[in-house]
């Protein structure tokens, strides 16, 4: 699943989810044997949709057998939540892993992957709920505690997603987007120096990354520092010429800055590729041109 860019009309929109359409693959396992300690499989982060149809078949059929030699198998469950899941059979997926949680609550993969099918479903608070499980039963679940911390932000979470990044950041400093969206996390709750040193400093480690340019970008733009904001953005764009989101805000940005025509040059970048975004460009653009329906 490509989680739901968030935008506004009059805000600049924030980088929370261009990376994790890049999460990696996982591989299709090998055959499960009958065993009562089979290997639990995680999601690579909110990635289910790669990988082969047929050989999810086969895993199905494979963990399906298996569990009628071990059918107290609680890592035979979760990998055959896991295998549902990526058909997109969702609710058999939650099915499975609740039943693998209820063998053995301590197993924080099932609750993890729980968490992931719960944001596919669009439920937020359950997938918060099952992640926070996830990292009581396992608390050096790296995976888990990210999507914490960005399950946080999602949900409008500032505060609480400030605190998570910043025990997330203890363990994981060299996590680009995690530090990315710490800044973001920042921002949101007004600290804006806060934001800017943290970002600066993501930048200093990541020069590469075009989430911390585009989180920088938003700061600058909410200081009022249009013409730095600017830069920033349009060096997200270098590096990652591919994602809207920079884009958009960059067309904010120039507005702002009183540049109407590279505003609509951004936005007719966005209309060609059909980015769900230009509506809502467009009606930035245009907000103070629109008459209302009853003027004379």
């Amino acid at each position: 699943m490509t989680p739901r860019p968030f935008f506004a009309l009059r805000a600049p929109l924030l980088l929370l989810a261009a990376a994790i359409t890049a999460a990696a693959q996982v591989p299709s396992s090998a055959p499960a044997t009958a065993t009562t300690n089979s290997e639990p499989r995680t999601f690579a982060l909110r990635s289910l949709s790669e990988g082969s149809a047929a050989a999810d078949a086969a895993d199905i059929s494979v963990y399906r057998n298996a569990l009628r030699l071990a059918p107290n198998d609680a890592g035979l469950y979760n990998n055959l939540g896991y295998a549902y899941a990526r058909q997109q059979n969702y609710e058999e997926a939650v099915r499975m892993l609740e039943q693998a949680i209820s063998l053995n609550p301590k197993l924080a993969a099932a609750h993890y992957n729980l968490g992931i099918v719960y944001e596919h479903l669009g439920q937020l608070p359950l997938s918060l709920r099952a992640t926070r499980n996830a990292v009581a039963a396992d608390a050096q679940h790296l995976q888990a505690r990210v999507h914490l911390c960005e399950l946080h932000l999602e949900l409008g979470q500032a505060d609480e997603a400030v605190d998570c990044y910043e025990n997330l950041l203890k363990a994981a400093p060299q996590d680009a987007r995690s530090r990315s969206n710490y800044g973001s996390a920042l921002r949101r709750t007004r600290r804006l120096h806060d934001a800017l040193v943290s970002l600066e400093k993501t930048i200093e480690l990541f020069p590469a990354s075009a989430e911390a340019y585009n989180q920088l970008g938003v700061v600058l733009f909410e200081t009022r520092r249009y013409d730095k904001a600017i830069v920033a953005l349009k060096r997200a764009l270098e590096l990652a010429t591919d994602l809207d989101e920079p884009r958009y805000n960059l067309a904010l940005a120039e507005l702002a800055n009183r540049n109407k025509p590279a505003a609509l040059e951004q936005y007719a970048f966005l209309k060609r590729n059909n980015s769900s975004l230009a509506p809502q460009l467009h009606a930035v653009i245009y907000r103070k041109q629109l008459l209302p329906a009853d003027r004379k």
